[in-house]
């Protein structure tokens, strides 16, 4: 005769689900180990070693990693040399385009010093920084939406649509 312990069959089946504190905390964990892989390839990898020393990308270096990274994604779906050649010569005008815009960043950054240093804040001085800023950012967005565009119209339909799956897979926006 055996002897069955006396709560044997109330007790709960064990769970198959971690809690949702275990799912949140793995996600924080994954991230941040992203996060500082991320950060420590970019610091080590050429050209973008001088990151680290606060140094501004001109617009060659800039280029640089944007070619790389189109001519990845080029690769990707059998672009020819051709398309391949035109995209470049529209990511290099807009980069080009883009930099430019920054070009009196340095003119900026003093004269909000200037405005922070005086004795009193001049309001109306630091909303028209903010305006110009704003107009720049909406002049660079307008300039790489173009070159998107252009860069798209190059490429056949079933090319844009293996990058816009490719996009989607990986979570990324173009």
């Amino acid at each position: 005769m055996s002897e069955t312990p006396p709560n044997q069959g109330t007790q709960p089946a064990p769970c198959c689900h971690p809690p949702r504190r275990h799912r949140w905390l793995l996600a924080l964990m994954i991230g941040m180990a992203g996060l500082f892989g991320f950060a420590a390839g970019k610091v080590h990898s050429s050209p973008w070693f001088h990151w680290a020393h606060h140094q501004p990308f001109d617009a060659e270096e800039i280029a640089w990693f944007v070619q790389h990274r189109i001519g990845h994604a080029l690769s990707r779906v059998d672009a020819t040399q051709e398309q391949r050649d035109k995209i470049g010569a529209i990511v290099k005008a807009a980069v080009n385009d883009v930099v430019a815009l920054r070009k009196d960043h340095a003119a900026q950054r003093e004269k909000a010093l200037a405005i922070f240093k005086a004795d009193s804040i001049d309001r109306p001085a630091l909303e028209s920084m903010r305006a110009e800023k704003l107009a720049l950012g909406e002049t660079a967005s307008k300039r790489i939406v173009q070159a998107v565009a252009d860069a798209a119209e190059v490429l056949k339909p079933e090319q844009r649509r293996q990058l816009a799956a490719d996009w989607e897979r990986w979570h990324m926006l173009p």
